[in-house]
């Protein structure tokens, strides 16, 4: 890492947080999928075929019935709120309430599909894209994706969180180009994450939490982590927690995709509703055809 932990680095988690619900997410086991419509082609809805199956590109939803086994984690972010996950062989369900979108995936693609209800629009990003880079947002100053990079140490720690036993690892990070006062000259421990190994879920989600703390984690899942306090190299304070974890039956319809729901091609155009990628519909957040990231970070606060 190459930048102090400090308020930059706070809106970067929130950029990251945000990309998580803006790019993917992950679930176990069987369902064909497959966008239907083309882009700006009206209320297409969004997998074809198995669950919540698209008829014809009108939106309408074959209603899954009956209740499957499913596992629950409430979550909150300190940049974006509440999070709630509900895995399942048939899919996923990713809710971020504060931001008002819902991320939903199926295997065997694992493409995820963004859904924003107050606008009634959602968008396809592919696992080959967001596994890579979660959140496509261009900007006059810097790319959301200009993250925190970390190595990771092992502490030989545990600790059980929900019922599952956690490893405990540090986030090792080397000193800013230009240091700050107080910045260690040498390697230093960032944060720390607590990684569940076993963890009933599948690889991808490890590959969305990799993307989520920007470490590679290559077994299990982060269920908690915990970064330096702004301004502090020693003070550490959390930036993510699992609350709970519960083990359901939910109606198999949860996992359905909504209907009437119009396809865009960005990130942008289904934060701001907006199906146009020109400035009119940005709320004058555009500066001769690029994005104000900062303005954009503050509209989601």
């Amino acid at each position: 890492m190459n930048r102090l932990l400090s308020q930059s680095t706070e809106k970067t988690f929130l950029a990251i947080g945000l990309s998580i619900c803006l790019s993917g997410s992950v679930a176990p086991n069987a369902i064909a999928t497959g966008p239907v419509g083309k882009a700006g082609g009206g209320a297409a809805a969004a997998p074809a075929g198995g669950r919540g199956a698209v008829v014809g590109t009108t939106g309408g939803i074959v209603t899954s019935k009956g209740v499957v086994d499913a596992i629950v984690l409430k979550e909150t972010s300190t940049f974006v709120g509440p999070v709630e996950m509900t895995v399942s062989d048939g899919g996923i369900k990713f809710a971020m309430s504060k931001m008002g979108l819902v991320w939903m995936t199926y295997p065997p693609k694992w493409d995820g599909y963004a859904y924003n209800p107050e606008s009634k629009s959602y968008l396809i990003r592919p696992h080959s894209e967001w596994k890579k880079k979660l959140f496509n947002l261009p900007s006059g100053k810097k790319s959301l994706e200009d993250g925190p990079k970390f190595t990771v140490k092992d502490t030989g720690k545990k600790e059980t969180i929900e019922g599952y036993v956690c490893r405990k690892e540090a986030l090792i990070s080397g000193p800013s180009k230009k240091r700050k006062p107080g910045e260690p000259t040498k390697s230093y421990c960032a944060g720390n994450i607590w990684v569940a190994d076993d963890f009933p879920a599948p690889k991808e989600v490890g590959e969305l939490m990799s993307n989520f703390v920007k470490v590679e984690v290559k077994k299990g899942i982060v269920l908690k982590a915990e970064m330096l306090k702004p301004g502090s190299f020693t003070e550490y304070k959390p930036v993510f927690e699992t609350l709970k974890i519960t083990r359901k039956k939910v109606p198999a319809s949860v996992f359905d995709p909504p209907k009437n729901f119009k396809l865009v091609t960005s990130e942008l155009q289904l934060m701001m509703g907006d199906a146009d990628s020109d400035a009119p519909g940005m709320g004058g957040m555009s500066t001769g055809g690029s994005i104000d990231t900062d303005a954009l970070l503050k509209k989601l606060k």
